[in-house]
């Protein structure tokens, strides 16, 4: 019974020491989770952008500024830099602007 009983001591020893052990491995799959939307949301940010620039010299709004880049690159490390309240009110004030314009 004592052997039992030491077995029974260490095993919830061991297991209590994996408990912290646990949390950080839930942890490193939750933030996984979100660089992976992160990243898709400004990959669909920069594609966006990308196209109103395009629609911008198509319609000859003559829209200027780095807002208004071409440059795919640029435009998705813009995105990754800041929160998204920000790229989210840029691509509307861009979209806000195409509107305004209706050569």
């Amino acid at each position: 019974m004592k052997t039992a009983s030491k077995r029974s001591v260490a095993l919830s020893m061991a297991l209590r020491s994996l408990a912290p052990l646990s949390l950080v491995v839930v942890g490193a799959f939750a933030a996984t989770a979100a660089l992976a939307a992160t990243a898709e949301n400004c990959r669909l940010y920069a594609l966006t952008a990308v196209k109103q620039q395009i629609e911008n010299e198509k319609r000859q709004c003559g829209f200027k500024g780095e807002e208004w880049s071409k440059d795919l690159k640029a435009q998705l490390a813009w995105c990754q830099s800041v929160p998204p309240e920000k790229w989210r009110e840029m691509a509307e004030k861009r979209k806000k602007a195409l509107e305004s314009c209706q050569k």
